[in-house]
Formats: structure tokens, sequence, C-alpha cells
């Protein structure tokens, strides 16, 4: 691995443990195993590293989303695969899947290209669901269905990531599922 890939690894995990403002550039050098200059070589800035974090996990994400939905044959499963995708990704520690949230959470003026850049990893999930209906359903309806079920998804990341609800992403695809056969 080069020392670019590894500084972003190793910042996506201090990042998903701590939180993004409480974890310093020492701290991402340290564990890095890198000197100070070799991470400003690859990132202008702290606030560069992070948004070239949640763009790579973002690629990420979405590589190993879209091979999962991919394989699925009618709107309908793949809508299920997206549900256990992410359920999947959440309950690996390794995952970070919703990084995403927290950089809005954490940056949440729109004004920051840190805010954008997770905001558009999350309208991208709303546009892959979008994209999916459009099989099934004319656009308006496709659009208003993929807007539930992407609420619906990030209800259960939530529930699923500050509780010990294990069964959030099933209840939230069962209402989902439900919706999309009416």
């Amino acid at each position: 691995m080069d020392k670019k890939q590894k500084i972003l690894e190793e910042s996506l995990e201090l990042f998903r443990l701590s939180g993004f403002n409480a974890v310093g550039v020492d701290e991402i050098v340290t564990k890095s195993e890198v000197a100070k200059m070799t991470l400003y070589r690859y990132f202008k800035s702290k606030n560069n590293l992070i948004i070239e974090v949640l763009k790579s996990r973002g690629r990420w994400c979405f590589d190993q989303l879209e091979s999962c939905i991919l394989s699925q044959e009618t709107p309908i499963k793949k809508v299920a695969a997206l549900f256990k995708w992410h359920d999947n990704a959440v309950k690996d520690v390794c995952s970070s899947s919703d990084i995403f949230s927290a950089a809005l959470l954490e940056f949440n003026s729109n004004n920051t290209e840190i805010f954008q850049a997770a905001s558009n990893h999350k309208k991208r999930i709303l546009e892959c669901i979008n994209n999916i209906l459009k099989e099934e359903f004319p656009a308006t309806e496709a659009n208003n269905r993929a807007v539930a079920i992407f609420m619906l998804l990030e209800g259960a990341s939530m529930l699923s990531l500050y509780s010990d609800h294990d069964e959030s992403f099933f209840l939230a695809e069962k209402v989902a599922l439900n919706m999309l056969s009416q």
C-alpha cells in the first residue's frame, strides 16, 4: 500500500472512532507512520484530507453497492439488496459507511466543501434508488417512493448505530417492500 492510501485508510479509522474535529494532524501522521511533510505533499490541508477520505470511501461504497444491486433482476430485489448491503456495512466495524452522516453533522454548513462531499454521497444513494424505481414506476412516483425509501434507509442507519436495535434494517426493508408492492 502506498503512503497516500495508508494516510487515507488510517484517517478514515481515526475519524470514524473520534470524529473529524477531534482528530489532529499529528495523530494522523503518527497512526499513518509518515512525516507531516508527507501528509502535506498529498493533501493541502486537513480539510482537503477529509474531503479525499469521503470521496475515496464513497467510491468504495458505490463499487460494493452497485455490484450487489446489479446482481439482482427486479427492482424489488434490488431494493432488498440495498437494505441488506447497508445492514452489513453498518455492522462491519471497518466499513464506516455512515462516515458521511457524521461529516454532515460536524460540518453542517452548506458552504463547506466537506459538507458538499458528504451531501453528494447521500444524493447519489437517493439517485441510485430513484433509478432502480424508474424501472417499475413513472418518474414522479418513482421519485416520491425513492425519497421514502431513502428516509427508511437513513433512519435504519441511525437507529442501528445509536441503539441496540439489531432489526432496524430488516424492519425498514419490510416497510419499503410493502410500499413497492402497492
